[in-house]
């Protein structure tokens, strides 16, 4: 996950440089591409409850232990909102530190 973002985020250093040099705050641009990676996440979140349920009976047949354990696909989804959110903002750190000029002329 960290690999794909902080890719996403190196080809988009020229438009965050354009951004920063036209005022934008460096809370906006980390919101952006933060909400960005949430998107993507809340997408396979949802489709992994969706087919979790349809699979419920088949898992809870093969380990009888899931049955009593409905959080664990909460906690789940929690990692993996933590986890998007750390992939995220490591990049975003690294792309605010170059100074606008540089974003600008490296293309």
């Amino acid at each position: 996950m960290y690999a794909v973002i902080s890719y996403a985020v190196a080809r988009q250093t020229r438009e965050l440089g354009v951004r920063l040099a036209l005022g934008a705050t460096g809370l906006r641009i980390t919101t952006t591409v933060l909400a960005r990676g949430l998107r993507v996440t809340t997408i396979g979140i949802g489709v992994g409850s969706l087919l979790a349920a349809f699979a419920r009976r088949l898992l809870v047949s093969q380990v009888p232990d899931l049955q009593d354990a409905p959080w664990m696909l909460a906690a789940v989804a929690g990692l993996l909102v933590f986890l998007t959110l750390l992939a995220c903002w490591l990049p975003v750190r690294k792309a605010l530190a170059v100074d606008p000029c540089t974003a600008l002329r490296l293309e």
